[in-house]
Formats: structure tokens, C-alpha cells, sequence
């Protein structure tokens, strides 16, 4: 598995697949990936959040409502990762899914239980992880904004530290 994912990455992070050429293979590429993202060695987990990462850049608004349902689950699950190489990247990962369908495929229940998850994440120990999480938050912020202040300030007096949550408020002010 590891070596199909690492090959994959290649292909992705090379750019050897043009846009139409993944947009008529996604469909069959997002289910191994989403069954390689919980698997047990953490290389191939890191691999796979950086395959996706780059599917989805390839690829900015094209995913339907299925997929964005059935794959964000799988993407918050690897913020809580034993490693902190796949934490990092799942952030690469889910950055890109935010940005790769029509911001109405997140409203709702999806969007308000990421934000949930990424405002606990924020809160992180360590300050790579905090910059990287704030950077995914600023990014949902593009698909509902007011939702992403809202939650902001209802987090904020539990927050260990406050100062990426005043950054994050200022940056959408």
C-alpha cells in the first residue's frame, strides 16, 4: 500500500497528471486514499495526506457533496494522528479539500464539526502545528466566514493561549 500511495504522490506532486486525466480518475483514486489514510504505518498515512493534498489543489471546486461527506470524517481523524509528521500534513490535506468543492457541499453540520475540531487543534502545544491550524481555519473562513467568528469567540476564554484566536479574528476583521 505504501508504495502505491508514495507512487502516487510522485505522480501528484510532479504534476505527470493533467487535470482532465484526474478528474475522470478521482472517483476511483478517493476511495483507496481515504483506506489508506487510517492505515497503520504512519509513512504511508503522512503519504496519503500529501497525495490528497495535492489531488486537491489539482483540482479546486470539482469534488461533489458524496465525496466532501464520506471524506472529511476521515481527514479530522488524522489531526488526532500518534504522529506529529501526519498532523502536519493532514493540515496540507485538509486546506485543499476546503478549497476543492462548491463551499455549499460544507455548510451545515460539515463545516460546524470541522471548525469544532480544528478550534480543539488550535489549542495545540506545539506553535508548527497551532500556525498550521490556523491556517486551515482561515481557509474554512472563505466558505462561511461569520460561522468561523462565531465559533472564535465562543473558544476563545478556553483557550490555553488566545493569540492565535485574536490573530485569526484580526485576519478576518
Amino acid at each position: 500500500r505504501k508504495v502505491g500511495v508514495a507512487a502516487l504522490y510522485t505522480l501528484f506532486k510532479g504534476g505527470l497528471a493533467d487535470q482532465d486525466c484526474l478528474f475522470k480518475t478521482a472517483p476511483q483514486l478517493l476511495p483507496v486514499l481515504k483506506g489508506s489514510i487510517d492505515d497503520s504505518d504512519a509513512n504511508t498515512r503522512h503519504l496519503t495526506c500529501l497525495a490528497m493534498h495535492h489531488l486537491f489543489a489539482a483540482l479546486p471546486g470539482a469534488l461533489s457533496e458524496e465525496p466532501v461527506r464520506q471524506l472529511y470524517p476521515e481527514l479530522l481523524k488524522r489531526f488526532d494522528d500518534s504522529s506529529d509528521t501526519v498532523r502536519r500534513s493532514v493540515c496540507l490535506a485538509m486546506k485543499g479539500f476546503l478549497l476543492a468543492a462548491p463551499p455549499q457541499h460544507f455548510l451545515g453540520t460539515t463545516l460546524d464539526y470541522t471548525l469544532d475540531c480544528l478550534f480543539v487543534h488550535l489549542d495545540d502545544p506545539d506553535p508548527v502545528m497551532q500556525e498550521a491550524v490556523l491556517d486551515v481555519i482561515a481557509t474554512a473562513a472563505t466558505i462561511d466566514g461569520t460561522l468561523v467568528k462565531k465559533k472564535a469567540a465562543e473558544v476563545r476564554a478556553r483557550q490555553r493561549e488566545a493569540g492565535y484566536i485574536d490573530r485569526l479574528l484580526e485576519m478576518l476583521a
